[in-house]
């Protein structure tokens, strides 16, 4: 059986595509274009904490006259239903390999624009949690690192995604700026801080739309498949049917967790992101309310979210050159242990009126040395994990984290409530990084020169 003319003209047009060279220049405009996406989704992520306060007086201290702490407390809680959500952005990037790289990575920046629009609207918290939804599901899809990675020089892909990276972080700047553009008399309309996302998403739809070329791996894929004859495809489908027992047993997310929870090694890192993952509310969620409650106005506060970037920007290419020279256990030791001393510093310095520009300093060393030890312990899960279920385990790795995070953070606001803010931070994190840095220090095994091909 011929193949069908859409078909032949479809392969005709993939390879003419596939053909077309794609210039220096080409590079170029699209790896500054795809640092704006990551920019705008490290805003999108950030912005919901960052206006944490006003939020929480809106809607629940005004609203239903409740304390500041009773009200970040219910504000966590209804937060924390936004987390099982990131779980279905795995469906949503799977339609990449269908699709193409292109359209998903525009539906995705429409997404993002999409979720900023609901939360600026929002007249009542149920809304804003939509909104809260929405934003956790296209944060969580990261189509643009696909994409980056594929158009990126072979020789130099770790170097492009590691600036882009950097480049992303430095896009929570905007959150300072945009909040110091909407104060007034130490007011701040936190609305008008999500209006700064949209307008760069809706640039960045526009340019992705007009000058973006699909990839070329996704192309050669698509051509291959097409260049088969019907009979073919039928008869690698049968052959699939006769071997999916086979195969089965060999890759897929059973076999993952089934591998993850025999082997001793795999085990022990995942059951070691618990206390990890029990501590990001108290690291990384409240820093705008500790700042407020500690005395620094909107303005200070806006301040040392000008400058935090810039310091977690440095830590995280820090902390990669750290684990791949020490090692890493040593890397994740020396990370848990910078987390803990400079939220100290942080919480300390905002408590006693600090430059608020030394604050952020203090808070973008500590976030992103908290951040910085999660990707840690990420990479040594990988590094223990065979290469044929890698990306399933990735995917059980990726749930467990998320109940995990959810269940540390219903923890988290009962110690809240009984110890308050600032004291339920310092003393829960202390605990779960101490129990992380020895667990990993003296339960698993270095990683840092394995061979992945090797590991069974």
């Amino acid at each position: 059986m011929a193949k069908t003319r859409e078909e032949v003209s479809l392969l005709n047009k993939l390879k003419k595509e596939v053909q077309r060279p794609q210039t220096t220049l080409y590079f170029i405009g699209m790896f500054v274009l795809l640092c704006a996406v990551m920019m705008i989704d490290e805003f999108a992520s950030s912005t919901p904490n960052s206006v944490q306060t006003a939020v929480v007086n809106e809607f629940f201290v005004q609203g239903m006259g409740q304390t500041s702490e009773q009200g970040a407390a219910s504000f966590s809680l209804l937060s924390t239903l936004t987390m099982p959500i990131s779980i279905l952005a795995v469906l949503f990037i799977s339609l990449c390999d269908r699709v193409g790289r292109k359209p998903i990575l525009i539906a995705s920046v429409i997404g993002m624009g999409a979720a900023m629009l609901v939360c600026f609207w929002s007249p009542n918290f149920e809304v804003h949690v939509i909104g809260r939804l929405l934003v956790t599901f296209f944060i969580a899809t990261d189509v643009h690192q696909i994409y980056m990675l594929e158009i990126a020089p072979q020789k130099n892909r770790a170097l492009f995604m590691n600036i882009a990276t950097g480049v992303g972080i430095l896009g929570t700047m905007f959150i300072s700026i945009a909040r110091s553009a909407n104060t007034r008399e130490d007011m701040l309309n936190w609305r008008r801080v999500f209006l700064v996302p949209i307008i760069g998403c809706i640039v960045c739809i526009l340019l992705i739309a007009l000058v973006a070329k699909e990839t070329i791996p996704f192309l050669q894929t698509r051509i291959a498949f097409l260049e088969k004859t019907p009979e073919q495809r039928r008869a690698e489908r049968e052959e699939t049917k006769r071997n999916k027992k086979k195969d089965a047993e060999q890759s897929g997310i059973l076999p993952a967790f089934k591998y993850v929870f025999t082997h001793k090694q795999a085990r022990r890192i995942l059951l070691l992101t618990i206390p990890n993952g029990f501590a990001m509310m108290t690291m990384s969620g409240y820093y705008e309310l500790l700042m407020t409650t500690s005395g620094m106005s909107t303005t200070q506060v806006s301040a040392a979210l000008l400058v935090y970037p810039l310091a977690s920007a440095t830590v995280a290419v820090l902390t990669g050159v750290i684990a791949d020279k020490l090692g890493r256990r040593p890397a994740l030791v020396i990370t848990a242990g910078m987390a803990v001393v400079f939220l100290f510093l942080f919480v300390y310095g905002a408590v006693n009126q600090w430059n608020p520009y030394i604050v952020g300093i203090l808070y973008g060393i500590e976030v992103r040395s908290y951040w910085g030890m999660s990707g840690i312990n990420g990479l040594a899960f990988k590094e223990n994990i065979p290469t044929r279920i890698r990306a399933s385990a990735g995917a059980v790795s990726g749930i467990f984290g998320t109940i995990v995070m959810m269940l540390g953070s219903i923890f988290v606001l009962v110690i809240v409530s009984i110890l308050g803010l600032s004291p339920a931070c310092l003393i829960w994190s202390t605990l779960m990084m101490g129990i992380s840095a020895v667990g990993f220090f003296f339960l698993v095994k270095e990683t840092k020169d394995v061979e992945l091909e090797t590991i069974e």
